[in-house]
């Protein structure tokens, strides 16, 4: 073999290398690539994941909420204070209006929480209105009651 035969084996062979070198960096930057992509669609599943878990819990508190104006209206023209103010639920935010949303019975309102909603909710009815007012009343008589 001559010297240039030599030189030109040898070039091939280190042309060859340098593919086969790049093509397996192609390659784990691809296996990375997917890797990251991988990341990403748990990333993405987590979060619809999530997405859905509120959804539920919205539609659970809205089934809840339809129940209760449902439950108001019908105690409200039919029911005894007895009866409306241990079935009747209020949902709540807390004072803040920034904590998660809870239902309390009416007779576990407070005063202070009654007056509000009567001062602040005009959006509630009158239906709505007189049925708080009618649990301060009650609560009234049952404190002349107690003295």
């Amino acid at each position: 073999m001559f010297k240039s035969e030599k030189a030109v084996i040898e070039q091939e062979l280190k042309t060859s290398r340098d593919r086969l070198r790049q093509a397996e960096r192609r390659l784990r930057e691809s296996e990375n690539a997917v890797r990251a992509y991988g990341r990403e669609v748990d990333v993405w599943k987590g979060a619809i994941a999530k997405a859905e878990e509120i959804l539920a819990l919205e539609k659970a508190e809205a089934e809840e909420f339809q129940a209760s104006v449902a439950n108001w209206s019908n105690l409200a023209k039919t029911a005894d204070i007895e009866t409306i103010r241990t079935n009747v639920r209020w949902g709540t935010f807390g004072k803040s209006g920034k904590e998660p949303l809870k239902y309390v019975l009416l007779c576990n309102l407070s005063d202070d929480h009654i007056g509000a909603i009567l001062a602040t909710q005009a959006h509630i009815g009158r239906e709505i209105a007189r049925v708080f007012q009618r649990e301060l009343e009650y609560r009234k008589g049952q404190r002349r009651d107690t003295l």
